[in-house]
């Protein structure tokens, strides 16, 4: 199951430092050892040597992913000995934990506005 909607929002709002700036590289191992990605995952990646090709299609596999997937990535990098890095992955958090919140929100919305439809039919 690919991410949900409020995942993909914010891989989509930090693509270009994911895929520019991001050393993907150097957390393909790790990410298979927390179980982000599987074993083809990785062998599809180290085949890929320019880093900006390779981030490219981490963020392509990531996307493919659940949210579990997703939070295990952020929270990896939130452990790396880079400070840039780590509040890279905690801005990651929040704002997947904002669009989250804007997302319910939004969905708890039409929900009720359906339910008033729905009466207003019935009456």
């Amino acid at each position: 199951m690919p991410v949900s909607k409020h995942i993909l929002e914010v891989i989509n709002n930090n693509r270009s430092v994911l895929v520019n700036d991001l050393p993907a590289r150097h957390f393909i191992i790790d990410l298979r050892n927390v179980g982000a990605l599987n074993d083809d995952d990785i062998d599809e990646l180290e085949i890929i040597k320019p880093a900006k090709t390779q981030n490219y299609h981490f963020v392509t596999i990531l996307c493919q992913k659940d949210d579990t997937a997703f939070y295990k990535f952020c929270n990896l990098l939130t452990q790396n000995q880079a400070n840039a890095i780590q509040n890279f992955g905690r801005n990651l958090l929040q704002q997947a934990q904002k669009a989250n919140m804007t997302q319910e929100t939004s969905d708890r919305q039409a929900e009720q506005a359906s339910e008033t439809d729905d009466k207003d039919l019935l009456n």
